[in-house]
């Protein structure tokens, strides 16, 4: 965090006098400086001059801008401090043992020991113990080691169980495990779930073999989850006094994590790793006794990102989420202390207690007390006595706390409430940060007066006024020409959110509603003037007789006003509405079905006409045959090369697909099947003219 630019600046001005060489002289903390003119300084203290040092002070101005730059883009001093954002409610826990249930019904391995591991975490008995463990130590006995995360999931359920004793593992399984804490070449992730299920089975794992292992693994796969795996596996067996060479990686890890809003850490890869980490970093730092290597920032903000997660689906989802939770929530470092609203935000004058939530991220209750410490309005006014107030434990529910404000004089408006959580046995391991509340504080309406009046239109100054007071109808029935208006004017003795009348048809039934809006002599006076020419198209230019409401209503008054101020017959302006336009009166449904008319063709030339041109193409073939018969074919000229007999070949084959596009085939066909003679066209031709040429080269 960069530091304000009072601190910056005290920092400059508080450093050694010293000389550069121009001769300028930077004053001590104590030498006031000011400017009398572009050619002198006058110093307050001495009295002495310096002609440059205005130059070599405006030499550090850069520096200063990008320091006081710095400071302004970090925040400065307002950085929102991180705090618990939410925990598991009451409901949340609800609905994670709907999760939990699924997996109980033994119907997979697997999902069962995760909900049994769960439940331990989260502080609930699993119901028929019994039969999950006679259904868990069935299942460990059918594994092979194939796999070893089913036998850590088995071992570690059956370990969390009442009544229930983990066995020692059957042989190929242990030698599976054995081998992979002890060889290099596993997974961390298989290295943690091995010592995991070695230790609770009661043998003895070898914590300096393991940690070598790890060493050498993580050099292969240092990615966080690797990582945060191979974190949680050395605490399982670490010894006092062993080297611990993974615990400088863990600097490394925490800088990979992604920060949102400035109130949340997480790690790629979502809730696994960013769980297995956190969960590895606090059991290796009690394990090896060592100071936990998380600010309680960090612990906050990586516990909100987890509590935003708890809407997980699987029973090992769950696992995750609440192991993290619970070592966050139960450590000797720092555990964060949420602090919230527990109830509604509404306060009203029949209902003035605020309820509170004061719990760490699994719900659970803390032993503090809870003050709230001050109210502050919407516009940054305190509320007058209402500070220091000692908030009430619940007596059935340990995490409610209740603060009575009923004696207090609050007005309407919204409050930001801070709260400070206090440790009741003083416990240095709890994060106690004070935490606001945003509360409402509602009303009933307040005085209220409606004046309804007929307007002429040629006389705007001249209304004819019926005054009602709240609750009061019109006396009798008003009349109304298209000539006139109708104007409501209310003045109430609060300002209002929602005002607007509604024009209710005796017959139709056809409701049309507009908006009184504030008048310019003040927030707590409005009127609406309805003109029965212009506003005709919003009346559907219908005459008749209509019911006058008024509603009242803001986000600040609980009792919001329907109010009937009485009948009106309005004979609307005459003009008829427009037809509606096609476009958006087509009824929904299904549409005929579009079919396509191709183009009808051209009408043919006649047959004679037709003919008369195929005889007028091929004439030119006749005349071939007729000049080749009386002065001969030249057959001696034919080079007899391979080249020359495949080039007519290849001449042949493409006047024959002419031929056939022609007769039946598709133009894409034609193509197609063209390629083959023209191809072998191509590369005779070339070669028969490179003869030819060669031939006439040699004559010549």
């Amino acid at each position: 965090m960069f530091q304000s630019s009072q601190k910056v600046i005290t920092q400059i001005r508080s450093s050694a006098a010293m000389k550069t060489n121009e001769g300028c002289v930077f004053l001590g903390p104590n030498r006031i400086y000011e400017f009398l003119d572009e050619e002198k300084l006058k110093l307050t203290q001495n009295g002495i001059y310096c002609q440059q040092e205005l130059n070599c002070i405006m030499r550090l101005a850069p520096v200063l801008i990008l320091l006081l730059s710095l400071w302004a883009v970090s925040g400065g001093d307002n950085d929102r401090k991180p705090a618990p954002t939410n925990a598991l409610s009451p409901d949340d826990l609800r609905r994670i043992k709907a999760v939990l249930e699924k997996g109980l019904e033994l119907k997979d391995p697997l999902l069962t020991s995760y909900s049994v591991l769960s439940n331990s975490f989260l502080g609930v008995e699993t119901q028929k113990g019994a039969d999950v463990c006679k259904y868990l130590l069935a299942n460990l006995d059918s594994l092979d080691g194939s796999k070893i995360e089913p036998v850590f999931a088995n071992v570690a359920a059956i370990s969390k169980l009442t009544g229930c004793k983990v066995p020692a593992l059957k042989a190929p399984v242990k030698q599976v495990a054995e081998k992979l804490v002890k060889e290099i070449g596993g997974a961390s992730q298989e290295i943690f779930y091995a010592a995991a299920s070695l230790k609770l089975s009661g043998t003895v794992v070898d914590g300096v073999k393991l940690a070598e292992v790890i060493k050498a693994t993580i050099k292969t796969d240092d990615s966080p989850q690797s990582l945060g795996y191979a974190l949680w596996a050395t605490a399982l067996a670490y010894k006092s006094g062993q080297k611990l060479d993974i615990w400088e990686r863990i600097e490394d890890i925490v800088a990979q994590a992604d920060e949102v809003d400035k109130q949340f850490l997480q790690f790629e890869g979502g809730l696994s790793v960013t769980a297995i980490i956190i969960s590895g970093i606090f059991r290796i730092a009690e394990a090896a006794n060592k100071p936990l290597p998380l600010t309680t920032d960090q612990v906050i903000k990586f516990g909100n990102y987890l509590v935003s997660r708890k809407t997980v689906t699987t029973p090992r989802g769950v696992f995750l989420l609440a192991s993290a939770l619970d070592v966050i929530s139960k450590n000797k470092y720092s555990v964060p202390v949420y602090l919230g609203l527990a109830g509604s935000n509404v306060l009203t004058d029949a209902n003035r207690v605020v309820t509170l939530r004061g719990s760490d991220l699994l719900g659970r209750p803390l032993d503090i007390n809870v003050v709230l410490e001050s109210a502050v309005s919407a516009d940054g006014k305190k509320a007058v006595g209402v500070e220091f107030i000692q908030a009430l434990p619940d007596k059935t529910d340990k995490t409610l706390f209740t603060i009575d404000l009923k004696s207090k004089p609050l007005s309407k408006g919204f409050f930001t409430l801070t709260l400070v959580p206090k440790s009741a046995k003083n416990e240095k391991n709890l994060i106690l940060q004070a935490a606001t509340v945003q509360v409402k504080q509602v009303g009933k309406l307040g005085a209220v007066s409606c004046r309804v009046g007929v307007q002429e239109l040629d006389q705007q100054d001249h209304v004819t006024w019926t005054d009602l007071n709240k609750g009061q109808r019109l006396p009798t029935k008003l009349d109304l020409e298209p000539a006139q208006k109708l104007v409501v004017r209310v003045t109430a003795s609060d300002s209002l959110h929602q005002v607007f009348v509604l024009l209710r048809h005796k017959e139709t039934k056809r409701e049309v509603a507009f908006i009184a809006q504030p008048e310019t002599s003040g927030k707590t006076d409005y009127k609406l003037e309805l003109d029965l020419t212009s506003n005709a198209k919003d009346l559907n230019y219908q005459s008749g007789s209509y019911e006058v409401v008024l509603y009242l209503g803001d986000f600040l008054i609980e009792d919001s006003t329907e109010w009937v101020l009485g009948d009106v017959q309005l004979t609307v302006f005459s003009g008829k509405p427009k037809s509606i336009n096609q476009l958006y009166s087509v009824a929904y449904g299904p549409k005929p079905e579009i079919k396509h008319q191709f183009r009808v063709p051209e009408p043919r030339p006649p047959r004679f006409l037709s003919d008369t041109f195929t005889l007028l193409v091929l004439a030119p073939i006749l005349i071939l045959l007729i000049l080749w018969a009386k002065i001969g074919v030249n057959i001696s000229g034919f080079p007899a090369s391979i080249s020359a007999l495949g080039f007519h070949l290849g001449l042949a084959g493409i006047f024959g697909v002419y031929a056939t596009f022609w007769l039946k085939l598709s133009m894409f066909e034609a193509l197609k099947i063209m390629t083959v003679p023209g191809l072998i066209t191509f590369i005779s031709g070339h070669r028969l003219l490179s003869f030819i040429s060669e031939r006439r080269t040699k004559g010549s």
